[in-house]
This record gives C-alpha cells, structure tokens and sequence, in this order.
C-alpha cells in the first residue's frame, strides 16, 4: 500500500533566503506582530545581521553549520535568533528555558554546543553550562548587509538547518538533524497548496522545540507573510488567544489538535473568527467532531490533517477534511503523501501490504532528516525504516 506523492520542483537555496527576499522586495511589510511588539522585513533582516555579527566576533572559528542554542520564551526575537544562526553559516538547536540545568547540560554536551542566544532575562535568571558564549538579542545593535559585512554562509542545501531533540519520554533524547532542502520542500509545498501570501497572517502557537514552528518561521518567509506571536506568559491561556487573533486578523492556524481544543471550549456559543481561513491539525489524533467545531467558529474555514515525524521535515501526508464527513468514519484518513515525498505501508519483511493489512508506515523522499546526531547506528535502522507518524 503506497500514497504516491506530487512531484513538483524542489525549491532552490537555504532556508533563510526567503528572509533576504521579502527585506529587500518588500522591507516595510510586517514580518513578526507580537502584543507588544512588531517587526518589519527590513527590521527583522537587520536585527538577524546585528546578532550573526556578535556570533561571528565571539566565536571567530565559528564551523559550517555550527551548532546554535536557542534559548528563548515566546517573543519578536525567536525569528531575528533562528535566522541569525543560519545567516553565520550555523545550525539552530532550540531548548526550552524551563528545562532542567541537567537536561540542558545534557543537550549542550551531546550537541557541542558553544554558543547561545536567549534574551536578557534568561541570561541572567536561568543556569547555564560553563564555557559556553551567552548572547542576549536584547543587547545587540541592528546592522545592514554593507556594516555587517558577512562572510558569504557556507551552507549548501543539504548541509545541516537545525536540529530538534526528541523529548526522552523513551530513553535518552535524540537530535533529529534536518537539512535545509527537507522543510524548504514541504513549506514550498503547503503554500502552494493554500495559496499562502503576503496577506496571511499565520498564529505562531507552536513551541520552538517542536516542529510544527519551523513552518511558522520559514513557511511565512517563503510566502512573505506575517507572524503573529501570543505573550509569552499567555502561552496556555485562549482567552488570551481569541484577542489576538481577532485583533490582528490571524488567517492561518498551525498546531496540535489539544491546542485547537483549548481553544474551541474557551470560546462562547455564537462567537466567530471571521478571518481564519486555514487551521492545520497535527501530531496527535484528530476527534471526528472538532472539524464541525472549527467551522462553527471559522465558517470559510479550510482544515487539514497533517502526519510525519520529527525525523521527515515536519510534514510528509496531509488530507484535507471535507465538509460533510461521512458518518461511517470511525477516525481522519490519513490522506496521501506530500510533494517529493512517499509512504508506505510495509510488512516485517519490507514488502507492500495489501490493502486492509496491518503493516508498519515508511516515509521517504527529500523530507528524510540526515540522521540522529552521534547515533549512526539508530539512524541507519530508524531511518531506513519504519517511521511512525507524529
């Protein structure tokens, strides 16, 4: 049982090149809105040169896609780090600031980490590994191209982007490392499919440490669109949620279906986002009856189931869920495989099931990550293999 994917270009360059574009094409548009804060393109791309610049003359032997922590609560600054790791030629690894110091050592350790960019109040509230560069945003003066003078980045697009560590409920957390070319494939993908532009507004609720918030951050560049962040402190609060995407007229939704669902049951009978065209559902099962919910609250509405994993570039299946669901359904189908990607259902001995059949999901295609960092073995048999989705 194969879902045969589209085949459609494979988009050219790095991950942060959609950034380079929307500064120059349209530098006044708004890149981050967040309740405090906003950032343009032009704003966005200066503050990201300012603080490669600082990485660069703190770690002059800085590697081609040097591993960058990204230490940071919900905030305008998420974006200026991740693309300002990339534009020095690195690789950014997000922990979240509420991890344990231990579990905190355990990542820098594993990944070689030698540099940090957090915010001022992490650098001076939280514990930190010793010998390692601590870089607050706050503190650092935007440059242009021309002041900044970086060297050109290093990276080709199969070169390492960033690497996200699975949350070790099974074991020691792994590094899933991703290239540039898997999530530039699948954003490239998704805003073909949904017309993304720079009219969008997409709702940036997802945590850095998990990958739905690389399409947020490199999926709204690709379009030149606009992301919008709640306050750091209203991360679980849907009150807080429904102002802000009304008040800034949020078009897209991207996250896990419990989120959707604190959402939905904060709201009050009647009461409607109008703006909200797209809500993007995955990482976890989606309930028959939360498509009809969104609708009720959302009525141009457009839902999507999304799958993958971690370790294919944030998504690889997707099904758009139609208006009137059979009621015979029991769950969301799975749908067919994105673009320039493949699944599979294969048996113990690799072979296709027949329909019907049990078997265990293979994804592949340009969205596979390069591996598990330090664990060649696991990757040559995860990998290679089956791939349950997320």
């Amino acid at each position: 049982a194969r879902s045969n994917s589209r085949h459609l270009p494979v988009p050219e360059g790095l991950l942060f090149h959609g950034l380079l574009e929307c500064a120059e094409q349209t530098p006044a548009h708004l890149a981050v809105i967040t309740p405090t804060h906003t950032l343009t393109y032009a704003e966005l791309l200066n503050h990201a040169y300012g603080v490669a610049r600082a990485m660069l003359d703190s770690l002059p032997h800085l590697v081609c896609s040097e591993r960058v922590a990204v230490v940071l609560s919900k905030s305008a600054w998420v974006p200026v780090a991740v693309h300002a790791t990339l534009l020095a030629g690195g690789a950014y690894v997000p922990i979240d600031p509420t991890l344990p110091i231990r579990r905190k050592e355990q990542i820098y350790s594993d990944a070689g980490i030698r540099v940090t960019l957090t915010s001022v109040e992490h650098r001076d509230a939280l514990e930190w590994p010793a010998n390692v560069v601590i870089i607050a945003i706050e503190t650092i003066t935007p440059l242009s191209a021309a002041i900044a003078a970086l060297p050109p980045p290093p990276q080709s697009p199969t070169d390492l982007a960033y690497c996200i560590y699975t949350s070790g409920s099974t074991g020691k957390p792994k590094g899933v490392m991703l290239d540039h070319r898997g999530p530039k494939n699948t954003c490239f993908d998704v805003n073909v499919q949904y017309a993304v532009s720079s009219i969008d507004r997409i709702f940036g609720i997802s945590s850095l440490s998990f990958d739905l918030s690389v399409y947020d951050l490199f999926g709204s560049v690709a379009a030149g669109a606009t992301i919008v962040y709640p306050r750091a402190e209203d991360i679980m609060n849907p009150d807080a949620w429904t102002a802000l995407l009304r008040s800034k007229r949020v078009t897209i939704w991207n996250s896990a279906p419990a989120l959707m669902q604190l959402l939905l049951d904060s709201v009050t009978e009647g009461e409607q986002l109008p703006e909200l065209r797209l809500v993007m559902l995955s990482g976890d099962w989606i309930p028959l009856s939360m498509p009809d919910r969104i609708r009720a609250l959302a009525p141009k509405v457009q839902v999507v189931s999304l799958g993958g994993a971690t370790e294919a570039s944030i998504w690889s299946i997707w099904y758009n869920i139609p208006r009137e669901m059979p009621t015979s359904w029991r769950s969301v189908p799975y749908g067919r495989a994105m673009a320039n990607q493949s699944w599979q259902v294969l048996d113990a001995e690799l072979y296709p099931c027949p329909v019907h059949v049990a078997g265990e999901l293979h994804i592949g295609g340009i969205g596979l990550a390069m591996g598990y960092l330090g664990d060649k073995e696991k990757s040559e048999c995860k990998l290679c293999q089956t791939l349950g989705h997320g």
